[in-house]
């Protein structure tokens, strides 16, 4: 029997995934991110989950992108299928990041994502751009 908030065995736990241990290699599986690059600059299309497992890979992808002095830098969680509050932080240091490298950054959220930004109040505080715009033409 392992002390409180030991782990045991060496199983998963959120603690161990923090680490870049086991958890966060499986996390991988679970988002893929897309790079397209552009005259505008990057874009990033997102996949699957962005949350407490997935995090860390979105922030390293945006490190790299943001290394590369882009003008501009495009987020498109339109794919995303489930976003947690570890999701959202993820988000606001990629708007952090823009802001401290000189880029320019645009979130497009999706129906999903766009609830959840509408709901903790980020809608005013990100970016935002409308999914339609940036990919297809108008009607």
């Amino acid at each position: 029997m392992s002390a409180a908030g030991t782990p045991k065995d060496g199983l998963p736990t959120a603690a161990a995934g923090a680490d870049g241990s086991r958890p966060e290699a499986m996390a991988v599986d679970r988002i893929a991110i897309e790079t397209e690059h552009s005259a505008e600059g990057l874009r990033l299309l997102l996949r699957g989950d962005l949350d407490l497992a997935t995090a860390r890979e979105f922030e390293h992808r945006m490190e790299g992108a943001s290394r590369k002095t882009p003008a501009a830098i495009t987020v498109d969680l339109t794919g995303l299928s489930f976003l947690d509050s570890r999701g959202l932080r993820a988000i606001l240091g990629a708007q952090e990041l823009c802001d401290e490298r000189g880029c320019r950054l645009t979130v497009i959220a999706g129906e999903q994502a766009q609830r959840l930004f509408d709901l903790t109040g980020l809608s005013e505080r990100l970016p935002l751009a409308d999914a339609a715009s940036p990919r297809k033409t108008a009607d």
